[in-house]
């Protein structure tokens, strides 16, 4: 159903009412360019620097498939504090592995069960912890709990700490862990260096 309606308008209000529309087109045509430039994609490149483009993060290959699904931590603690110290080498350097990140992850958690296990997740085709100077101590006096074993389950990712002793509920503890990651550049995933091209010398850095 087409309604028509019949109006007069005074010669302020037409002009006020065309300046409008001239506005309102002159924002559309904006957002229209704006929408142009946006799907043109990687081919319409405006920055100086010509980034490589990053592969899928989630591609079909076997490193996203896992068989168990059950990938959940137990709840066993509960963190309330990260401190990470990492130092990426890039360079050749005597007596260092290019492309590592050594560091240290210190955690804070508080136990909200018995259990004389602590699991967290870590991926350790990536990540190789220092087992030797892994430490638990309780807050704040700072006595050492004894650990008398640590393992992996790559295919749920999960790293588990053993101790001698359980964890008592209600208390904090300070989980240390010393750790080299390695710095890939064939998975964008993570931790990973990445290469751009400058335009104006040709070189990849």
């Amino acid at each position: 159903v087409i309604r028509r309606c019949s109006f007069s308008i005074s010669n302020e209000m037409a002009n006020q009412n065309n300046n409008f529309l001239c506005k309102a087109f002159h924002e559309i045509l904006l957002l229209v360019f704006l929408g142009f430039l946006y799907n043109a994609g990687p081919s319409a490149s405006f920055s100086p620097l010509q980034i490589q483009p990053e592969p899928a993060l989630f591609s079909e290959s076997s490193h996203f498939v896992i068989p168990n699904a059950n990938l959940r931590l137990p709840a066993v603690v509960k963190p309330s504090h990260y401190k990470i110290e990492s130092r990426p080498i890039l360079d050749e350097i005597e007596g260092e592995t290019r492309f590592t990140a050594p560091g240290k992850v210190t955690i804070t958690v508080q136990a909200i069960a018995t259990s004389r296990n602590i699991t967290l997740h870590v991926n350790s085709d990536r990540i190789t912890i220092d087992q030797e100077n892994v430490k638990l101590r309780i807050k704040p006096s700072g006595d050492a709990m004894n650990i008398i074993g640590q393992y992996f389950e790559p295919e749920k990712e999960f790293y588990i700490i053993e101790l001698s002793i359980a964890l008592s509920i209600n208390v904090e503890y300070e989980l240390e862990i010393p750790y080299t990651a390695i710095l890939p550049d064939t998975e964008w995933v993570g931790y990973y260096r990445a290469y751009y091209v400058n335009p104006e010398t040709g070189n990849t850095q």
